[in-house]
């Protein structure tokens, strides 16, 4: 779940650069054509790469925006990447070839996955570095042609220029990607516990419980579980051993719950001794045989402590389709199954103690 939120969050920010990027590629390609009609200094096959390269640009930015599948970004690296190669073949090492050669790095930084940055760099160092050992048998004389700098060692500094401007750009990602993790954390964690936090787990419930009701033909098909947990004498554990080991219990606790439950549902503490839990696509009648189970693991592993466990289930959208009323359902369910057990175990108490007559044989 965590690497499922991470990762949405980076792609929205992800398609808002390949949208800038896009739209500067395209004025500059087009500003390009208007500047070379009208200083007539027409090349043709210059021309036609850029209006071919305008086009698809702009009509994979459009088909982005219609099915905003994340491939889109990838096939713009594809046309930018062959057009930075393209450029050097024609018109070797000038100010246009470099602009996109240098700005092609810093763009897949933005776009694209840290870990990717590399590797969609590896096809034009393959050809720098193919040009700069094969140059004076290629049959390509453009590509060694050196306009921006008349000097032999041009492209022996074009080619580690563009290694650095790689690495560069690959620890740019890797430390964006980084710092958003750390503000991730912060953000939506408790740091107690290391469990989702309140603010988090409500937000995530009201954001699903909001798709179920704008499709409520599909409300059989997306059920979720919403669970309210709540610890028996924790209080006790406070009172009775100190606060730090009552934060050493909610440790024990948030760790038992974390693994008890799949990684796509959302575990949260929401204060104190208090817990909730977000399974999505689930059955939730099998969800509460199971958490009889999570209370005596509960009990077994702090047994030291006299500790217990309460809990509710609401389930949404057969008991509500109100993410507030969701979590009021489940808390009055836990409520009543805290009370149930606590008249148990009065119960169970009165069967133990000895009747009078017992006492007076003794």
């Amino acid at each position: 779940m965590k690497r499922e939120l991470i990762r949405d969050s980076n792609l929205k920010f992800k398609t808002k650069a390949f949208t800038v990027f896009s739209l500067l590629f395209s004025s500059f390609f087009v500003s390009d054509i208007a500047m070379h009609l009208i200083l007539h200094r027409i090349n043709t096959k210059i021309i036609y790469i850029e209006t071919t390269a305008t086009l698809l640009i702009l009509v994979n930015l459009v088909l982005f925006f219609f099915s905003k599948k994340s491939v889109h970004i990838k096939v713009f690296l594809l046309i930018t990447g062959a057009l930075a190669i393209l450029f050097l073949i024609i018109n070797g090492i000038n100010a246009k070839t470099l602009l996109i050669l240098f700005s092609y790095p810093l763009i897949a930084a933005f776009v694209i996955d840290y870990r990717a940055v590399i590797i969609w760099n590896i096809p034009i160092i393959a050809v720098i570095s193919t040009v700069l050992l094969l140059k004076e048998s290629l049959p390509i004389p453009h590509i060694t042609r050196l306009q921006l700098l008349q000097s032999e060692v041009s492209l022996f500094e074009l080619f580690f220029g563009y290694l650095i401007i790689v690495i560069l750009s690959y620890f740019l990602s890797k430390s964006a990607n980084d710092v958003t993790y750390e503000i991730y954390n912060l953000s939506v964690k408790d740091p107690l516990t290391g469990l989702f936090n309140r603010a988090f787990a409500l937000s995530f419930l009201e954001q699903q419980t909001e798709e179920i009701k704008r499709e409520p033909e599909n409300r059989s098909n997306k059920k979720l579980c919403v669970t309210y947990i709540d610890l028996d004498n924790f209080k006790v554990v406070n009172d009775t051993y100190g606060h730090s080991t009552g934060d050493n219990v909610l440790r024990k606790v948030s760790t038992i719950l974390h693994a008890f439950f799949r990684k796509e549902d959302v575990v949260a503490r929401l204060g104190g001794d208090e817990f909730l839990v977000i399974s999505l696509n689930t059955d939730c009648e099998n969800l509460k045989r199971r958490l009889e189970k999570l209370r005596v693991q509960v009990e077994e592993e702090l047994r030291d402590y006299n500790l217990s466990l309460s809990f509710g289930v609401a389930e949404i959208p057969e008991d509500t389709v109100d993410a507030k009323e969701a979590i009021d359902i489940a808390d009055r369910r836990m409520y009543m199954n805290k009370q149930k057990r606590k008249r148990e175990k009065k119960r169970e108490v009165k069967v133990e103690l000895p009747s009078p007559e017992e006492l007076s044989t003794d």
